[in-house]
């Protein structure tokens, strides 16, 4: 048994495009960083054994059929700083998001600011007592058939091309850079509030809306908007990271298959199944005793 617990993943500059956005005013240009994403695998520990190891691209592994255990999300990586994750050591207790004993721990509480609504402000703080870090409140322009098609996001400022390559984007940008989580969220809500940006993307249709460049349009105005709200100014910065060629419409994890994993984008994991590309959330699998090797 093993439990998923990363995508493994590097990402490289390709340099910048030059894009140009028809609307009804007239034309928009925009320059764009692209990054391409390199798949290494799947970091996984096989309880008892806390130790992590690499499921590397191109390995065959099965999916277990359900139901799955769940175990405890923490691990002994540094929240302030990048680090090898394959040198970490993962936490073998069976528990719905935390165990008993990490419950307090900072990386709990950096969830809990993160993901738990306005009752997550009490976690920033105690975050910020605990833990000194930059953290950068970024909006992503994302796929949408219709309505608002901005997220408002926080992450460690180390981690912004990777959290923003662990969702599906069109195009991606940073309003503040701020040195307090409480002060992080607070934006993120207050960005939320104004009706600038939603908190969440879709989780379905992804390809239909992946070309729509006119996204880059709304969010750059809802950019300049936030930024205001931070206090500073937008400094015009776009980026993304280039989705694959052969990307499809996510479904579920083929349970009891055999599968040999292949690719990743945008939290998508993708994987050959009796000769078919199939991809699904990477997130179905995470912490749970879902794979066999």
């Amino acid at each position: 048994m093993l439990v998923p617990r990363l995508v493994h993943k590097r990402l490289h500059p390709e340099g910048h495009r030059i894009v140009e956005v028809m609307t009804i005013s007239g034309s928009q240009v925009f320059k764009l960083e692209t990054y391409s994403l390199e798949f290494e695998g799947v970091i996984a520990n096989s309880p008892p054994t806390p130790d992590a190891v690499l499921i590397k691209r191109g390995q065959e592994v099965s999916i277990s059929p359900e139901p799955w255990s769940e175990y405890c999300r923490w691990h002994s990586g540094p929240l302030d700083r990048r680090d090898d994750p394959l040198h970490r050591i993962y936490c073998t207790q069976n528990a719905r998001g935390y165990c008993r004993q990490h419950r307090r721990s900072p990386r709990f509480l950096y969830d809990e600011c993160f993901s738990g609504g306005s009752r997550g402000l009490q976690a920033c703080r105690a975050l910020d007592e605990e833990l000194k870090a930059e953290y950068a409140v970024y909006l992503a322009g994302f796929p949408s058939q219709g309505g608002l098609s901005v997220k408002v996001g926080v992450t460690r400022r180390f981690r912004l091309l990777d959290r923003i390559s662990e969702q599906p984007h069109i195009a991606a940008t940073v309003v503040a850079v701020l040195d307090s989580a409480y002060r992080a969220r607070r934006l993120e809500l207050e960005i939320y509030k104004r009706g600038l940006a939603r908190q969440a993307t879709r989780k379905s249709g992804i390809l239909r809306g992946l070309r729509r460049l006119e996204t880059i349009v709304t969010l750059a105005s809802a950019a300049e908007k936030a930024s205001t709200l931070a206090g500073t100014g937008w400094d015009g910065r776009l980026f993304s990271v280039s989705p694959p060629a052969d990307l499809r419409e996510p479904g579920r994890p083929p349970t009891g298959s055999r599968v040999v994993l292949h690719s990743y984008w945008g939290g998508l994991l993708g994987v050959l199944s009796s000769g078919r590309l199939l991809w699904f959330r990477a997130t179905d699998l995470m912490h749970r005793s879902s794979l066999l090797l």
